[in-house]
Order: structure tokens, then C-alpha cells, then sequence
């Protein structure tokens, strides 16, 4: 009973701290940013230093969001709303907290933020507003019990909560609504829980705006309001839950209000189908790229090869830079990584050159340049911590233009490859930002597309000489100009249609002309789902056709090659149809899309204390009763700050029949500084493992002191590198010690002691992401090293060093399947606890990673062995032969559990403990055998769980199987 508590009190106070503030993200603490703050009438705003300026336009934002959103919903604020800004990272995101009064974390000055929303609202009014919907919501439908609600009811639902921010606060326009939710009806997948889409969570967000429009439409703006604040009683307490509050709202169950919605979505957009062009009738060619989803393809100027980035498939989303041969379609892999296009081919078809997200300065996340050689060689990193993408080459391959963002402003600069200099050709300073940069076959001219300050999306030529900029035409919703081969014309793609669609602009025919003399674009695209066009293709006609993206589905994007020549007729008006009202619901509280910075808004201006702004979490106490002389009561509380600087908890179980088993946990997590420390104080059981022929439980009792330091050593992807320093000082007590028997040779009884212990440890770990990673891996590397122990101090005989090193890697197996190799070396020097032995145990360890729990430590087994083995210098070594045999059993439990993928393993296990130096005389053992391995999806997390058998070849049970259960990791760490 105890260790359930403790264990339980062990989440609940832990838990929240693992990820807060921007550090959710980034993984990086950042100390070198001063934060400031100013206070409004209904808000607090943090930001940096250096971002003076930010705060007036967040404040002029803010409290016109608070001025529509309070009057139309009737909720209100007793204290500040705290709004965190920062731009540490190249991240266009945003996320809302429901914790205290509600707060908000906002990252700024990301040049994708462009390209990632459609319309004229700048990125800090649309992030803010959206964000201050949720926390609006998060207070409509506040229970006084929050957040224990939600074990009641469901009063959040993903897509409702973030269809009414959507709804509140923005347009329906291509980038947040149109295009994904068109292709999802078309391709009858309107499940964003499937899994089978990379788009699911932009159609979550589609799927959620629509509804609330058409609810809107349908029932009237005030019935939103109605539904939240609907109340139904549980448990005699009165709480919010959106299904029983719809129904009782409007008279309609939401399962029959989204079956009427989604007669009304497919008669609209099968409408729109019938007047536009599927993708299998655009015409050209079909590239056979080895991509579910493409993200960018370009060219090579010999036309013999095409280069492209995209995603293998959602098993495996691990974004590739390749270069294919167009003649006999081998594929090399250049990169892989958070590459971003658009990339870029050098004149002389030996180079590519790519933007990809990297860890700058500080460890943020910021894009930088980088050249690779077509055929595979070694990739040169261009750029420092410089922000920069859009990369294209002049026509003598000796410069390399780019789009650089400086303080939140973006403009093209110029790189000397030879002299490694950098030049500007624009000098903006206000809010722009650039969404497409190409330069001209055979003169110093770029073409580029903008999103200018005041919400205007044009295309304009750039003189790379004088750095005049004119326009070309500021009227729709341009994107990614792509120079033809003969510089006569640009292909540019527009979102005016709500799906991606190419135009052509002669700029032979218009030289000289300015914007308002500038002839109508040719339409040469009226694609159903959207095609993009990302470069032109060389064939035996040289600029005639075109190279882009198509997106047939939802499952699928498909780079192709289409005719340049024919215009296509625009697409039939369908929008007034009485199926397409909804899209035009106006907001019922709207927010004006442009907002001046308003400084008189400013009540006053500090410093920011971080202390003062700590957070209540959760906090609770439910009673226990074992029998008469253990009873009690166990709780917890927890808070954290928004930053992420400071995070604190305590749990106890506290034992009044009998006060000396009560049990206590304390943390404390500062993020201050560079490392990550944590300090912990408890009473808890520790750790169990198998001992002789019982389970020993241990109780430990004292406190520690952790650093964590991420290192950023290398630009390889995937890969993290990370030191850990752990100082511990505790008394470690047995508590079942009159339990263990049977203890074999040279396994001393456990023992009770207080020891100051230290472990010291870095580890190197190359993964790609891979929907399988917890039972099949196909990629993955690791080296840890690790040195403990307790230096002699007088409170104890305890002294010893131990160090121990573990690597692993998984490489492809000839066939099929991949080969998985593991070693590890251990020695001890000294004298440490008898229970933490070095050696082989009989049991394997437990490791459940979803709630931290173990159980055996990390003492290996050699598989078909059930024997203890104890020494001071192990080796240790696996061989696994995984082979994957089925998706999915297909099973699910209670409609929680799922059984996953099962692979199936043949193994080889061998080891040796000895003493000192004579490893001749050690235990050795040695072991193969079959082991099934299955993925068990409890509740969202997963967990790897195997059986099979193992076949010692020496000692007492040669060649007899020994079956065994057990529970881990596909990799050690």
C-alpha cells in the first residue's frame, strides 16, 4: 500500500515539471535573456530585453482580443492574464496554459510564419488572439473542482477548443481551413485520430473551424455562448461536458449535428470537384520519388538528375534531402533533418545548396545554410546562427542569395562563396517577411514574394545591384516565384483559390511596366486539392514545362512535371451556393486585423521575478486504510513558472496509526542557469529487485542534487548529446530483509547503511524519429558512459568507484529486418552495498517509461540463464536478429489497451563476471533462443513487452528452454 502511494504521490507531484515554458520545446534553458515586463488593465507581458518595442504592439493586441472576447462570451478576469513572448528559437508557434489565471507562451520574429498562414493579419495579432480565445474558453467552462473535471466530463475537446479560438479570432481562409478539410471530404477521411495523414492536425483545426461556422449559421452566435455555460451535475457537482451540453443546447446530439454537417461539406466541395481539375488530369509526368510526402524537388541543370526533400512515409517521418538519377532512378541521401525548402541547385549541377534548422547560439533553434555535393560528399555548414533560408545561386555559381531575418525583419542578402562575405541588397525594418526568393538565369535580378507590414502578400523584382524593388503585381496571395529557363517569365503560386494553384507572368512582355500597368498572370493550374510549383524542368523543349507538388489526397503528396503552355479557365463560382454560406459566417466579436502599438495602454514597467509568478499545478489528498494500525491520508501539490525557471512539489502519504511509515517526496527543478538542477528530499521505496529467491524492496531516505547539461556538439540530426551529474546522500534500508533467503554464493545479504554516493555520465544518441522506435528501431546508435561511486567520508565503510560503459547500434540485416548488436563493461573498485552488486541477475529488469517506474536496475541477464552471478568486472554482449511480422494484432482491451506490432527475434546472449584479473575462472555464460516482441499501447502510451525462450549451452540446465516474460526498451537508453 505504501509503495502505491508513494509511487502514485511520485506522478502527481513530478509530472507537470518535466516540460514547462519554452524549454517544452526547444529542450534548452536560456539564461542569458533578460526578462522584462509591462502590466496593462487586463494583462502582464514578459519578454526579453531585446525585444524592447514587441510589447507596446502585444499590448494594443492584447486588450482589444480581452475587449471583444469579454463582451460576447460574458467571462472576465479577476487578476492579469500573462502573456511570455520570446524568439530564442525559429518557431512559428504558440500554446495556452489553463494553470492559475491562464498564461501563454508565444514565440516571435519566425520568418514561416508567412508562409504557414494565409490573409492580411500579421503573425503577433493572429497568435495572441487565438491564443487569449483559448484561455477565454479554458475560463468559460472552469468547474470550481478544475482540473479534476475532466475525470468527470470532457470539456475540452481537441477539436472544439480549438475551433471556437479559430472561429473567435480568424477568417476561414486556405491555410487554416480550406484546403485541408476540402481534401479530407474528397478523400471521405475526415478522421484526424486515424493516424493515416501528416495533415491530421491541420485538419483537426479545419474540422473544428468549420463546425463552429456552420454552428454559427445554423443555430445563431449566441448558442456557442449557451453551450458554454451549460452545466450538468456529477457526482453532485455541477461540471461542463461539451457532448451533454451540446445536446441540451440545441436540441441535437453532436453525432447527428456532425453527420448533417458532413452532407453539407461533401454536397459543397463535390461541387467544386466537378468544376476543377483532379490531379490525375493535370497532365506531364509522375516522378517516382521514394516519398509519401514531398516537400520540394528541383532540377539539376544537366536535366540527368532531380534533388528533393520529403518524408519516406509516417512510420518513418525522418525528412531526407536525396538526389535521384532521372535516367535509372538510384537514390543517393545527401542530409536528413529538419530541412527546409525551397533548395537550390548550383549552375553547374555539382552542388546543392538548402536551409536547414540546426542548434545555433545558446542552443536555439534557428536555420542556417548549407552546400552538399550532388553526389554524397561532405556538406559544408555556410552559415552561424545567421536565420537564414530561400537559398539560390547567381548565374556563376560564385554567390548565393538568401533571405536573412534580423529582429523579427527579413531581407535578401548576398554570399560571397569564395570570400565567405555577406551583403544586403533590401534594408527593411518593419514587419515583412519574404516567402519565396529566386534568382535570374542570366541577369543580377531576383524575384521575390513578400508579406509587407501592412498585410499586403505581393511578388516584386529585386535589382541585385541597386536594390531597387519594383512590383509586379500586389493583388493575391502570391508564393515560391520560379524563374523560367530563358528568364522571360515567372511561374508564382497562389492561394487565392483556397488551394495552391500556378500563374505565369510574362516579364518579357511587361519590362518597364509598373504595378498598375502590369497585365493579368496566365492561369496554367485550376487543380482540385492544389498544385505548387517549386522549380522548371529541362526536356527536349527547355522551359516548357513545369516541375512542382501535387496533393491527390491526404495520404499522399506527388512531385510531377505539367505543361507550361495552356491557360486554364478559372474556376466556376460555387462560393455563393447556399452549401458555401458558412464559409462567410462573420465573427460574432471581431478583432480588427491591423492594431497600431499603443503604449498608453502600459500601467508600468519591471523587472520580472520569477518566484512571484510560480503557479499552483494541482494539488489533492485522497484517504487509505490497510487495517487498523495503517491508516492515513496521502497528497500532493505541485507548482511551476511559466518560463520554466523554477518548479516545485511535495507528495506524502502520511500514516497516523503508525507515524513512523509515512512516506515523503520533495523536488525542487531551477532552469536558471545552463543545466537543467533538480534537488529531491524523500522517504520513499526506492527500488525493488529480485534477491535470492524473494523481491527486496528498499526504502531510501535522505536527499539529492542533479545537473543536467545538454551539450550541442554536432549538427547531425537526430542525434543528442547530454552530461548528467547526480550527488546523493541518503540512508538505503532494506525493508523485507528478514524475507530474502535462499542466497546463492557469494550474494552477501542485503544491508542497511548511509552512503554519499556520486554518478557522473554522458551520453551520445543518434535516432531518428520512426513511428516503431519502441519495439523496431530501424536506425539508432548509442554510447553511454558512466562513472559512480562513494568516497570514504567516516559516515560509513562504503567506498568504491564504478565505471561502466554501454553502446548499442542497429544497422539493416541482409533480407529483411535489421540486426541489433549491444555490449556493455562494468568493473568495481571498493566496497559498495551487498544488494547493489555487480553481476548478472535472474530476473530481467522492468522498465516502464511512462510513469519512470523500475524494477531489478539495470543488471542484464543472459537469456536462458536463471541464476545469479556476482564479481567485480562484467562484459556483456546481444545479438538480435528483429524481424517485423505484423502491423498490428488488431486487439484492444476495455478500449484502452492495443496490441501493436510484434517482430520476431532470434537472439545470442554472452557474458562473463569475474574477480580482479582472472577472468579464466569467472562465470561465463552463453545463450540463444526466439524471442516475439509486441508494442502494448496503454492508454496513449507505449510500452514493449516480449516472450520467448533461451537456451543456456553450459551449467547445470544445458540445452533445456527457459521461457520468460519481460518488459523494456527496444534500446538500453
Amino acid at each position: 500500500m505504501r509503495a502505491c502511494a508513494a509511487l502514485l504521490l511520485c506522478w502527481l507531484a513530478t509530472e507537470p515539471a518535466l516540460g514547462q515554458g519554452f524549454e517544452l520545446f526547444n529542450g534548452r534553458n536560456h539564461p542569458e535573456n533578460d526578462w522584462q515586463q509591462i502590466r496593462t488593465p487586463h494583462f502582464t507581458i514578459v519578454y526579453p530585453a531585446h525585444l524592447a518595442g514587441i510589447e507596446t504592439e502585444a499590448a494594443a493586441i492584447a486588450e482589444a482580443t480581452y475587449d471583444s472576447l469579454s463582451a460576447f462570451l460574458d467571462v472576465h478576469f479577476d487578476e492579469r492574464i500573462r502573456i511570455y513572448l520570446s524568439d530564442e528559437d525559429e518557431i512559428a508557434n504558440g500554446f495556452a496554459v489553463r494553470l492559475g489565471n491562464g498564461f501563454t507562451n508565444i514565440w516571435v520574429h519566425a520568418n514561416e510564419t508567412a508562409s504557414a498562414f494565409t490573409g492580411s493579419a500579421k503573425w503577433l495579432r493572429t497568435v495572441i488572439a487565438h491564443e487569449l480565445a483559448h484561455i477565454f474558453h479554458y475560463r468559460a467552462v472552469r468547474s470550481w473542482i478544475s482540473p479534476f473535471d475532466q475525470l468527470m466530463a470532457n470539456p475540452l475537446p481537441s477539436f472544439w477548443a480549438e475551433g471556437v479560438a479559430q472561429y473567435l479570432t480568424e477568417s476561414w481562409d486556405a491555410q487554416r481551413g480550406e484546403r485541408w478539410l476540402r481534401a479530407a471530404v474528397l478523400d471521405d477521411r475526415l478522421d484526424y485520430n486515424s493516424g493515416s495523414s501528416r495533415y491530421n492536425g491541420r485538419l483537426l483545426y479545419a474540422v473544428g473551424h468549420s463546425q463552429l461556422r456552420y454552428l454559427g449559421e445554423r443555430y445563431g452566435d449566441s448558442t456557442l455562448v449557451r453551450i458554454l455555460k451549460h452545466r450538468t451535475k456529477r457526482l453532485l457537482t455541477p461540471v461542463h461536458d461539451f457532448a451533454t451540453a451540446f445536446k441540451a443546447v440545441t436540441g441535437t446530439s453532436y453525432a447527428e449535428f456532425n453527420d448533417d454537417w458532413r452532407r453539407h461539406v461533401n454536397v459543397h466541395y463535390n461541387a467544386i470537384a466537378a468544376t476543377t481539375t483532379p490531379f490525375d488530369s493535370l497532365g506531364g509526368r509522375v516522378l517516382d520519388l521514394p516519398f509519401h510526402y514531398v516537400e520540394d524537388v528541383a532540377q539539376s541543370p544537366d536535366g540527368l538528375s532531380v534533388a528533393a526533400v520529403g518524408l519516406p512515409s509516417l512510420e518513418r517521418p525522418a525528412r531526407r534531402l536525396i538526389v535521384q538519377d532521372a535516367i535509372t532512378g538510384g537514390v543517393r541521401v545527401l542530409d536528413e533533418g529538419a530541412i527546409r525548402g525551397p533548395i537550390a541547385w548550383s549552375p553547374d549541377g555539382l552542388h546543392v545548396a538548402y536551409a536547414k534548422l540546426r542548434r545555433g547560439t545558446q542552443g536555439s533553434l534557428v536555420h542556417d545554410l548549407f552546400l552538399v555535393p550532388f553526389d554524397g560528399g561532405r556538406k559544408e555548414r555556410l552559415t552561424t546562427n545567421r536565420r537564414a533560408v530561400m537559398p539560390t545561386f547567381s548565374p556563376d555559381g560564385r554567390q548565393l542569395a538568401f533571405v536573412g531575418v534580423d529582429a523579427g525583419s527579413a531581407n535578401v542578402f548576398v554570399l560571397d562563396l569564395e570570400t565567405q562575405l555577406e551583403r544586403p541588397l533590401t534594408s527593411s525594418l518593419g514587419d515583412l517577411q519574404i516567402t519565396g526568393l529566386d534568382w535570374h538565369p542570366d541577369r543580377a535580378e531576383l524575384a521575390l514574394t513578400r508579406f509587407l507590414p501592412d498585410g499586403t502578400r505581393d511578388l516584386a523584382l529585386l535589382d541585385a545591384e541597386s536594390g531597387e524593388v519594383r512590383v509586379l503585381d500586389a493583388g493575391t496571395d502570391w508564393r515560391r516565384p520560379v524563374w523560367s529557363p530563358d528568364g522571360r517569365q515567372i511561374a508564382a503560386t497562389s492561394l487565392a483559390d483556397g488551394v495552391p494553384n500556378v500563374f505565369l507572368f510574362d516579364v518579357a512582355a511587361i519590362a518597364g511596366a509598373t504595378a498598375a500597368t502590369a497585365r493579368t498572370p496566365r492561369r496554367i493550374t485550376n487543380a482540385t486539392t492544389g498544385f505548387s510549383v517549386t522549380d522548371w524542368a529541362v526536356g527536349l523543349r527547355r522551359g516548357e514545362r513545369l516541375l512542382g507538388i501535387g496533393h491527390p489526397s491526404t495520404r499522399r503528396d506527388v512531385a510531377r512535371s505539367l505543361p507550361a503552355a495552356p491557360a486554364q479557365p478559372a474556376p466556376q463560382n460555387v462560393e455563393a451556393s447556399p452549401f458555401a454560406s458558412w464559409k462567410a459566417q462573420p465573427a460574432p466579436a471581431p478583432i480588427p486585423l491591423q492594431i497600431e502599438p499603443n503604449p498608453d495602454l502600459i500601467v508600468d514597467r519591471s523587472d520580472y521575478d520569477p518566484f512571484s509568478n510560480l503557479t499552483h499545478v494541482i494539488s489533492g489528498a485522497i484517504p487509505f486504510y490497510v487495517d487498523s494500525d495503517r491508516w492515513g491520508i496521502a497528497g500532493g501539490t505541485s507548482f511551476i513558472e511559466p518560463l520554466g525557471k523554477h518548479a516545485l512539489g511535495v507528495g506524502a502519504a502520511l500514516t497516523f496509526g503508525d507515524f513512523s511509515e509515512s512516506l515523503f517526496q520533495l523536488y525542487y527543478v531551477n532552469r536558471v542557469f545552463r543545466p537543467t538542477m533538480t534537488v529531491w528530499a524523500y522517504n520513499v521505496p526506492f527500488e525493488a529487485q529480485a534477491y535470492g529467491s524473494s523481491i527486496l524492496v528498499e526504502q531510501i531516505t535522505g536527499g539529492q542534487m542533479s545537473l543536467s547539461w545538454p551539450l550541442d556538439l554536432t549538427d547531425r540530426a537526430y542525434v543528442s548529446n547530454r552530461f548528467r551529474l547526480r550527488l546523493q546522500l541518503a540512508n538505503h534500508r532494506p525493508i523485507n530483509a528478514d524475507d530474502i533467503t535462499d542466497l546463492p554464493a557469494r550474494l552477501a545479504p542485503p544491508e542497511e547503511a548511509f552512503a554519499a554516493e556520486f554518478r557522473a555520465e554522458w551520453t551520445w544518441r543518434h535516432r531518428p524519429p520512426n513511428r516503431l522506435n519502441a519495439i523496431h528501431p530501424e536506425r539508432a546508435s548509442g554510447v553511454r558512459a558512466r562513472i559512480s561511486g562513494a568516497p570514504k567520508l567516516g559516515i560509513s565503510d562504503l567506498q568504491y568507484v564504478r565505471p561502466d560503459i554501454t553502446a548499442y547500434h542497429l544497422m539493416p540485416a541482409p533480407g529483411f529486418g535489421n540486426l541489433y548488436v549491444q555490449a556493455r563493461m562494468q568493473a568495481d573498485f571498493g566496497r559498495s552495498l551487498n544488494q547493489d552488486f555487480v553481476g548478472f541477475s535472474r530476473k530481467d529488469p522492468v522498465e516502464l517509461r511512462l510513469l519512470g517506474f523500475r524494477f531489478g536496475g539495470e543488471r542484464q541477464r543472459v537469456r536462458g540463464y536463471r541464476t545469479f552471478s556476482v564479481g567485480n568486472k562484467v562484459l556483456y554482449s546481444r545479438l538480435e536478429w528483429r524481424v517485423p511480422i505484423t502491423p498490428s494484432l488488431n486487439s484492444r482491451i476495455l478500449g484502452v489497451v492495443d496490441f501493436g506490432p510484434v517482430t520476431i527475434s532470434p537472439f545470442l546472449d554472452a557474458g562473463c563476471v569475474w574477480n580482479d584479473t582472472d577472468i579464466a575462472a569467472g562465470d561465463h555464460q552463453v545463450g540463444y533462443g526466439l524471442e516475439a516482441k509486441n508494442l502494448l499501447r496503454i492508454a496513449g502510451f507505449d510500452v514493449m513487452h516480449a516472450v520467448g525462450f533461451g537456451i543456456p549451452i553450459s551449467g547445470d540446465r544445458e540445452g533445456r528452454l527457459d521461457w520468460h516474460y519481460r518488459i523494456g526498451a527496444a534500446v538500453p537508453f
